[in-house]
């Protein structure tokens, strides 16, 4: 196909030609070698077989010799082989010019070589042009492609910060909630106890008022460390990164993780999705020869919805009655949920939980 810069240069070349042939005095002036020039180039512009090419400068070569006029437009022939894997044959271009030297005179040929040379050099700069067009757009692609890699890689690395963020965050809030049980939660219980005895043995009336008031100071001390340390271990207890954990020990086959949730269950439907996608993997590895599974968590305005999946044959199908399948209904049903078991091209769990219930 023809560029703009090869179209310029060809239409420059051909008003050239032109010029040549309506202003030598040694043909008779004919539309016939404009408009076969035009036709031969146009195709030699458009056609992409090689072969087809070659018929046609071979055929404009043998009409050279029959309208020595052509010979004029030489030079946009030129231009057009020039580049190609054919053009060894621009070289035969002589033949014509041998055969009708007679005809057109020294001061003519010199004319048209002095435009070949011309069209060789236009060629010549717009190949240049086109090969640094070509390095442009292969930077530019490989700088958008650099560009893309560079996002991709630093929204990775920002997600794994957040998420090593939130481990940490997590950890730090298990080992203080583990720090407050094992120390302050136990001084206080002890202290409670010690008061308490006090209290049976002492009969002052007074002390006794006071030891009272202390021991349910303490008491109620005791109810908010336990509150704090209950809503420290709630909030460690998060149910993506529980499941990643899971998958990243699973090694059977591939899995496919898609967490649609947009806020938290409560704790105890968090520990019960944990315990039984911890169960269904342990399923697949015993009765199943999947090569792919599919967990999704999905949240809808009214419920809850777990979907666990696999490809796989099933060696020996898990009784419905079985142990592990009973556990996921037992727990699934304290929520007033439904789950539903289904062998078709594979294993599939289908589980949905209404929102607000809790055990």
């Amino acid at each position: 196909m023809t560029d703009t810069n090869e179209l310029m240069d060809k239409v420059i070349l051909f008003f050239a030609c032109v010029c040549i042939y309506l202003l030598q005095p040694i043909f008779e002036v004919s539309v016939v070698p404009i408009i076969i020039t035009v036709t031969i180039s146009s195709l030699l512009s458009y056609l992409e077989q090689d072969k087809l090419r070659i018929i046609l400068y071979i055929g404009y070569l043998v009409l050279c010799l029959v309208i020595p006029s052509l010979i004029l437009f030489m030079p946009l022939y030129i231009y057009d082989v020039y580049g190609q894997r054919f053009q060894g044959l621009m070289f035969i271009v002589s033949l014509p010019i041998i055969v009708n030297w007679d005809k057109i005179g020294l001061m003519l040929c010199g004319t048209v070589i002095v435009i070949v040379f011309i069209s060789l050099w236009l060629k010549n700069r717009t190949m240049k042009l086109f090969e640094i067009k070509d390095q442009y757009n292969q930077l530019s692609d490989n700088a958008r492609e650099m560009w893309n890699q560079l996002k991709t890689q630093n929204k990775e690395l920002s997600d794994k910060m957040d998420n090593d963020i939130n481990l940490a965050t997590l950890k730090e809030r298990n080992r203080i909630a583990r720090e407050i049980h094992d120390n302050v939660g136990h001084q206080l219980s002890s202290a409670i106890l010690q008061i308490g005895a006090i209290l049976a043995l002492n009969n002052d009336g007074k002390l006794k008022n006071s030891l009272t008031l202390a021991n349910n100071t303490l008491s109620q001390a005791m109810n908010c460390i336990r509150d704090s340390v209950h809503d420290l271990h709630d909030q460690s207890v998060n149910l993506h990164m529980q499941i990643e954990a899971l998958l990243n020990h699973f090694s059977f086959c591939e899995v496919i993780f898609q967490d649609q949730l947009t806020t938290e269950p409560d704790k105890k439907l968090r520990l019960a999705f944990i315990a039984i996608i911890k169960e269904a993997l342990s399923n697949i590895i015993k009765h199943s020869s999947a090569k792919e599974v599919h967990i999704v968590l999905r949240e809808h305005p009214a419920f809850y919805q777990l979907i666990i999946r696999d490809n796989g044959t099933i060696k020996s199908a898990p009784k419905e009655d079985g142990m592990g399948l009973m556990n996921m209904s037992d727990r699934i049903y304290a929520f007033n949920g439904n789950i539903n078991f289904r062998v078709e091209n594979g294993f599939e769990i289908f589980i949905s939980v209404p929102k607000g219930e809790s055990i």
